[in-house]
């Protein structure tokens, strides 16, 4: 897909949701999500790699991104389009990458995986708190799916947006939970 040199900030809403887009040179530097209502500076938006002067930007990508959020809210798997992702700006060893690129490409929707599972399935068996700080630091939230990734036992663990957000994108994709907060447990049928 080619993609011109966008650089900017582009905000995409949902009806609950709202997805933050940094380009650089046409790239995804970061992608957050956050709660509609909590937009910047609240809507989970930590630079990686600040664009000045911030340009608001509107992409065909972005476009396509909304339609699909509406999807996902609305229950139906998403089809997001291929994106570029600028991996080196985050991924600072091989270990980042390797895990980023796993969950990307292995951790489809509605698919569920531990941090210990995933750190065996990216080749670091024995990495499962490893993981779970490559995930508190994903800079690609929602499309890089950090929420599918539980702790032991099916319990929601931490998310970098926040627990209740974690838990909401779960349910999005079908899964249920019960009890509140980091000990939520997700039903595994």
């Amino acid at each position: 897909m080619k993609i011109t040199a966008v650089n900017g900030l582009e905000v995409i809403l949902g009806q609950k949701l709202a997805l933050a887009v940094t380009w650089h040179n046409g790239r995804v530097l970061q992608l957050s999500s956050g709660w509609r209502d909590r937009l910047p500076p609240a809507c989970g938006l930590r630079p990686v790699q600040p664009v000045q002067p911030v340009q608001i930007v509107q992409t065909r990508q972005g476009k396509k991104i909304g339609k699909e959020l509406a999807r996902f809210e609305a229950g139906q798997p998403p089809d997001w389009p291929a994106l570029p992702f600028a991996w080196e700006a985050f991924a600072q060893s091989d270990f980042q990458l390797r895990v980023l690129r796993t969950l990307h490409e292995q951790v489809g929707y509605g698919d569920l995986v531990t941090y210990g599972a995933l750190a065996a399935l990216a080749g670091f068996p024995r990495a499962a708190r490893a993981v779970g700080s490559v995930m508190a630091k994903s800079p690609w939230s929602l499309l890089l799916p950090c929420h599918r990734v539980l702790a032991a036992g099916g319990h929601l663990g931490g998310f970098a947006g926040d627990v209740p957000l974690k838990a909401y994108l779960l349910r999005c994709e079908g899964h249920r939970l019960s009890g509140e907060g980091s000990r939520s447990r997700v039903f595994i049928d």
